[in-house]
């Protein structure tokens, strides 16, 4: 089934939604929810769709917001597949169900599975304790070195804020200037986060690699200085 655009000439540039060939099939029922569904919104047009109950309106939608997997065909959201980064549509469409309650109803784990995608690689069991070390040994090292604990709890909120501004650990990567994606590339925060962002959401790709080298790097040099100036202050 394809849809004809509407007038071509005030169609715009950019296209926010590319479907092609779309079908949704549920086991156990002869015809498809839909089938081969072809069609392209773009940006600032409005568009609607109408049918009689049953005749696959939902299904399209959640299709659209990655919320149900489809048979086969394909949906990308300005230029990129929506299955390919599962915080890509969170970041780009809002989604209201028809039962607005929703999420009331369902466990935690089915809300963070629903709404974010979340899943569990088993490589999560050692990027866990590599950030953790890695961002408490910089804690230690505020600790020894400052000279009271009311300075130490400053220095560390302090630090905190910095890292969580530096590269992308709060922030998306393309909504943050240039000088801080640089600078961020010293924060140990943004490899911690990029490194729980593959492991929970996916998918793993090389950077795994350098996260977790660059982790492993830092909590042996920032353990290696507290150990240093905790034996300067025994002696």
């Amino acid at each position: 089934m394809e849809y004809p655009p509407t007038d071509l000439s005030r169609r715009s540039a950019t296209i926010v939604y590319d479907i092609q060939h779309l079908t949704k099939a549920y086991a156990g029922q002869t015809r498809p929810a839909n089938k081969d569904i072809t069609l392209q919104i773009d940006q600032g047009e409005i568009f609607g769709l109408l049918g009689e109950n049953g005749a696959g309106k939902t299904t399209l939608v959640r299709q659209m917001v990655n919320l149900l997997r489809s048979t086969s065909g394909s949906i990308v959201l300005f230029g990129k597949p929506i299955d390919q980064d599962a915080l890509h549509v969170p970041l780009n469409v809002g989604y209201m169900p028809q039962e607005t309650h929703a999420l009331n109803v369902l466990t935690v784990g089915e809300a963070l599975f629903f709404t974010a995608h979340f899943h569990l690689n088993p490589i999560f069991f050692l990027v866990m304790p590599l950030c953790a070390v890695s961002l408490s040994g910089i804690g230690a090292l505020i600790g020894v070195r400052a000279r009271t604990p009311q300075e130490a709890d400053a220095l560390n909120l302090f630090l905190t804020l910095v890292m969580a501004g530096l590269g992308p650990v709060v922030i998306p990567p393309d909504r943050l200037p240039r000088i801080l994606l640089v600078l961020g590339r010293f924060s140990p925060a943004t490899y911690a986060a990029s490194a729980f962002r593959q492991a929970l959401l996916g998918p793993l790709t090389g950077q795994i690699l350098v996260d977790l080298g660059v982790l492993t790097a830092m909590s042996a040099a920032v353990f290696w200085l507290v150990g240093r100036k905790m034996d300067w202050r025994q002696h």
